[in-house]
């Protein structure tokens, strides 16, 4: 038999509040009649994300974890289901629902949970239209150690969250200023996608990115900027693309809305848009399209 318990919260919005009481009373009714009954029910009628949180690190004993959620829809969450820890005693849980936000906080009063552990979160509301994914969180103590990629599992999977790929199909106009010569030289460009697919959240996405490029021969260089991405999440960050006969390996650090840093990898193409000029003389491109895709690899 499991044991879970509930924290209750008022509905209101921004209001944070601690659920000792109730959820001691919710233990013992786990005990008494299972820990399948009304809450479960509740559960299974709303968009729930269930999260497990495994504790990784040799040596640690935590006595809080928190997590934060980005929210879809403006409907107020349920108290959220935990697993009970055991040798740990009833927690004070902590929950603070924002515009697009919640977070809960799980605090035991003292340090109890012994590295390897692992706590099962479920949030929820009964609201149809309102869904939450995790986003960051970390188990703390004197200690604060964050919550990785590799210590989270989303049931359902989080098909764009924070612990699962992003791919991005991309192309779009440059335009170089001065225009690319075709030995040498450098200058400024920008660049804004004109066309871009999210592929795993099947929506639509936005690339924009300025900075310098310096070139050693027509379709062969570097270049280097700052970007600002917007898809199911939105990211800013710096990049680097170095050109071999136009096509160029892409590499970036993003950083999305709550703080978490990405490590994206791409290829991109470039293409002229109208004819070069002549050599020397003329110019190998006044304008460029670049074609691309690129992929959130890595989360930190």
């Amino acid at each position: 038999m499991t044991g879970e318990t509930l924290g209750r919260s008022s509905g209101a919005w921004r209001r944070r509040i601690a659920w000792a009481t109730l959820g001691t009373i919710v233990v013992g009714l786990s005990v008494g009649l299972s820990a399948v009954p009304v809450s479960a029910q509740r559960v299974t009628s709303a968009a729930a994300r269930v999260v497990i949180a495994s504790l990784n690190t040799p040596g640690f004993t935590a006595s809080t974890l928190t997590m934060s959620f980005s929210v879809i829809g403006n409907g107020a969450f349920e108290p959220p289901l935990y697993t009970v820890v055991p040798g740990c005693p009833t927690p004070i849980i902590v929950t603070d629902q924002g515009v697009n936000s919640y977070s809960v906080t799980i605090n035991w009063g003292r340090p109890c949970v012994v590295s390897p552990a692992s706590v099962t979160v479920t949030v929820y509301s009964t609201a149809v239209n309102t869904s939450a994914s995790f986003r960051t969180g970390a188990w703390e103590n004197v200690q604060r150690v964050p919550l990785r990629c590799a210590d989270v599992r989303q049931i359902p999977p989080d098909a764009g969250g924070l612990c699962d790929p992003v791919v991005l199909v991309f192309a779009g106009p440059a335009v170089p200023t001065p225009a690319v010569p075709w030995l040498g030289g450098g200058g400024t460009f920008n660049f804004a996608t004109s066309t871009c697919e999210d592929v795993f959240n099947l929506g639509g996405c936005s690339i924009s990115a300025s900075g310098t490029y310096t070139s050693v021969a027509c379709g062969t260089g570097q270049a280097i900027g700052n970007l600002a991405v917007n898809s199911a999440d939105s990211y800013t960050g710096t990049f680097s693309i170095v050109f071999v006969a136009a096509v160029g390996t892409l590499t970036a650090q993003l950083t999305d809305a709550y703080g978490n840093s990405s490590t994206v990898a791409g290829l991109v193409q470039l293409s002229t848009l109208g004819p070069p000029g002549l050599p020397p003389d003329g110019p190998c491109a006044g304008s460029l399209t670049i074609t691309g895709v690129a992929v959130k690899v890595i989360v930190t």
